[in-house]
């Protein structure tokens, strides 16, 4: 199953025979292709595309994950079936975890699996001959030791409750993402160097490259946990607010690697070039339609391969967020079973005294 991304402004969607007929407006020429419900796991539709109501009907009656976004690749709309995929229990256990320490236990965890995917990504650059500065390996020797002391911070800490210890999280996070991107510009070709991590607008070429792809990444941990039943907008760590998908900034903390590898490849590589930004605007620096499809394009290769480890199966990195997105609810459910029942066990207790009494 792949995803189809439709950007060509003038395209449609539609449906025909009981599968998607897709039209694309390219140099001028109109372009048309039939696609299997069967082969898509998500639609992201952007730049006015033509959707009919018939193409919505096919996309939720197959489960697809059926999304409008922005420019930015941020989602605006999307659309689901009428009827959830699972109980309200489920999002009750979720609510239920903030208060206790099992939402502590869940954001240590997350952090420091960032924080070790960092290390090690830091290493196997440095396993690599600096011939041209033999400084840049004991600049990485120095970061990797700096995140990994700050994962040992993040695992001691002890609470109760995630808001006793969200601040010094945020401060020790921080601190560690500082030095794991200063080491990040220190590879790169020496014109792609930047000065510190900066998000939407980006004002250089290899933070808007990351900036997209952490929204391509946002949008499929949505997806998941959506799937699953969870609400991405009730988090642990990160605050609630309008609109805030707080659950989704909180759970995807594992998996920033899985888009982070692929962009310093791009750099790295020298395949990114100027004709993937657009320099309309001098002061801040967005991609063009080839940089987004370029993007696209690798995220879906690198996430497709099936190289990694999960319960003892091979599977590829989109199905490992899927299966940990379950893995991570299963969890919560058994927990939340089990206090209820102690909830009914000593709400029995008190019965039986009062009739003793």
């Amino acid at each position: 199953m792949r995803l189809l991304i439709i950007q060509s402004y003038g395209s449609k969607l539609a449906v025909r025979d009981g599968i998607f007929e897709l039209t694309l407006v390219e140099d001028k020429c109109l372009k048309k292709q039939d696609i299997a419900p069967s082969e898509l796991s998500a639609i992201w539709i952007q730049n006015g595309c033509n959707l009919t109501t018939a193409a919505i009907a096919l996309a939720t009656e197959h489960n697809i994950d059926l999304l409008l976004l922005n420019g930015l690749g941020v989602p605006i709309g999307r659309w689901l079936p009428s009827k959830p995929t699972n109980i309200v229990t489920m999002q009750r256990a979720q609510l239920l975890a903030y208060q206790d320490e099992q939402a502590v236990s869940f954001v240590k965890l997350w952090i420091a699996e960032k924080m070790q995917n960092q290390a090690d990504f830091l290493k196997s650059c440095a396993a690599y001959p600096r011939k041209s500065d033999p400084t840049k390996v004991e600049r990485l020797q120095k970061s990797i030791t700096q995140i990994e002391s700050y994962r040992q911070k993040i695992l001691l800490l002890q609470a109760t409750q995630i808001n006793d210890i969200a601040e010094t999280i945020r401060g020790i996070e921080g601190a560690a993402g500082r030095a794991y991107f200063q080491a990040i510009t220190t590879l790169l070709p020496e014109r792609y160097h930047f000065e510190q991590r900066n998000r939407f607008p980006a004002t250089d070429a290899f933070n808007s490259c990351l900036n997209y792809a952490y929204a391509v990444l946002y949008n499929k941990i949505e997806s998941a946990i959506l799937k699953v039943g969870l609400n991405p907008y009730a988090g642990f760590l990160h605050s609630d607010g309008h609109q805030q998908l707080s659950m989704v900034y909180d759970f995807v903390e594992p998996f920033r690697i899985m888009v982070e590898v692929p962009i310093f490849t791009l750099f790295s590589s020298k395949t990114i070039t100027q004709a993937h930004f657009d320099d309309s605007n001098k002061e801040k620096l967005w991609l063009s339609k080839a940089g987004k499809i370029l993007i696209i394009n690798i995220l879906q290769d690198y996430l497709k391969e099936k190289t990694v480890l999960f319960e003892n199966k091979k599977t590829n990195r989109e199905q490992l967020i899927f299966r940990k997105t379950q893995l991570f609810a299963h969890q919560l459910l058994a927990a939340y079973q089990q206090k209820k029942a102690c909830t009914i066990s000593i709400a029995d207790i008190e019965n039986t005294n009062k009739i003793a009494a």
